[in-house]
């Protein structure tokens, strides 16, 4: 799928990145990799319930013989992923315009938020919402309809992260 695809390929930029000095680019790019296998792995568990929980590049014959993991403990496991990537992110308004598309602290704190309504824990996930409102940076856009229009729905407040259709 292209889930686990995606997965794959955060594994082994994870694995990769180890041999790079440490700063703070390194740490940024780690956690917007553990972000980012983390959402697909919200993605599977919410269609496929108990789905393998792969965290390292794998050969061809450990690939064939992977074991499911409950969708508890996958849960669980995304929420710890939101959670340390979101300390390591930049916030929404430090992020400059060249950088669009990157992950955000907020990203990492929407998806947490989601992973805990997924859990039913309605009182982290208003905590963890109301934690991106008193942050200030995002806010609804004035025109639902620009949203979805080429070049007026991106760069504005209300999305804190999202896919841009680029033609070709």
């Amino acid at each position: 799928t292209v889930a686990n695809k995606r997965i794959q390929r955060c594994n082994r930029f994870l694995e990769g990145i180890q041999k790079m000095a440490d700063g703070p680019i390194k740490l940024r790019m780690i956690a917007e990799a553990r972000f980012l296998r983390a959402t697909q792995y919200l993605y599977l568990t919410s269609y496929f319930k108990d789905v393998p929980l792969v965290q390292q590049v794998l050969t061809g014959e450990e690939a064939n013989n992977v074991k499911k993991e409950s969708r508890a403990n996958i849960l669980a496991w995304c929420t710890k992923e939101f959670k340390e990537a979101a300390s390591d992110l930049p916030r929404f308004k430090d992020i400059p315009a060249t950088e669009t598309g990157r992950a955000c602290k907020q990203a990492a704190l929407a998806f947490l938020g989601r992973t805990y309504m997924l859990m039913k824990d309605w009182p982290h996930g208003a905590e963890t919402y109301k934690e991106i409102i008193d942050f200030g940076d995002n806010d609804i856009h004035t025109n639902y309809r620009e949203l979805f229009q080429p070049k007026l729905g991106v760069g504005n407040k209300e999305n804190i992260f999202y896919i841009s259709y680029l033609a070709n």
